[in-house]
């Protein structure tokens, strides 16, 4: 098993890339969540690696505001030639922009080095767009997790 550090680095790991540099200035920020690792659990098979990170955390923005409802996961496969895929799948519980009460769901799927295209449901009238608008997201490192901002716009 890989010490915590470098699974906590890991967890957002080539989720920046260099689409990003810049793109912030032209895009619209959403969503920032503040991530929380727990312990990793891994397991080594015959072709692949699999690491599993549970997580916590609060989300905030101009649209929504409220925290990871239980725990969220990000799950790394690795296979024996070192390509790794990474899946982080949570949902949040808060309030929209309206003052409504509501859920989103996000998924967030890739390979280091590629744009990272999250999916969102949200059960919010107010935020129902999100689930048709391509979005995109930057994962940085922080003390203890990593810091997740998800964009619309140019990315």
């Amino acid at each position: 098993m890989r010490d915590r550090e470098n699974q906590e680095g890991n967890a957002g790991a080539g989720r920046q890339n260099a689409a990003e540099e810049g793109q912030e200035k032209t895009a619209e920020l959403l969503l920032k969540v503040e991530v929380q690792c727990g312990e990793a659990f891994s397991v080594s098979g015959q072709d692949r690696d699999i690491v599993m990170i549970p997580f916590s955390g609060t989300a905030q923005g101009p649209y929504f505001n409220g925290r990871i409802l239980g725990e969220g996961v990000d799950v790394q496969k690795i296979d024996k030639n070192g390509k790794r895929v990474l899946s982080a799948r949570y949902m949040l519980e808060g309030e929209d922009f309206m003052g409504q009460k509501c859920r989103i769901f996000i998924e967030n799927e890739g390979c280091p080095g590629e744009i990272y295209r999250p999916l969102l449901v949200t059960d919010s009238q107010a935020l129902a767009g999100w689930e048709k608008e391509t979005l995109w997201d930057t994962v940085e490192g922080i003390p203890g997790g990593v810091c997740v901002r998800i964009y619309r716009g140019r990315g």
